[in-house]
């Protein structure tokens, strides 16, 4: 066959003639977004699971908060209680000191 005689072929509806170069380069170009797909959609399933970890530590972290709050709150109570204790009994010494004669040895 001479090069200079064309070839005449039948290209069905829907389809169309590409040079094989051309559909090679553009496979690997698909192959290629493919492959980054894959890789960002990777990357999301991995934000999604640190998004849940961090979630969870957030969780964790807000109880220890409340049960430090709690226990913060319990000792306040109990410092005032006794400072209560401590300015009661105080009084009654400053009621009593002026009335108690002094003894000399």
């Amino acid at each position: 066959m001479s090069k200079n005689k064309p070839l005449y072929v039948q290209i069905p509806v829907g389809y169309i003639c590409i040079p094989s170069a051309e559909f090679l380069k553009t496979q690997a170009e698909i192959s290629d977004l493919i492959d980054t797909r894959y890789k960002h959609l990777r990357t999301i399933g991995d934000l999604h699971a640190d998004a849940t970890n961090m979630k969870a530590k957030l969780d964790e972290a807000n109880k220890k908060i409340e049960d430090l709050e709690k226990d913060v709150n319990e000792k306040q109570d109990r410092v005032l209680f006794w400072y209560q204790k401590y300015t009661d009994l105080a009084d009654k010494l400053n009621a009593v000191k002026p009335n108690a004669e002094a003894e000399e040895s």
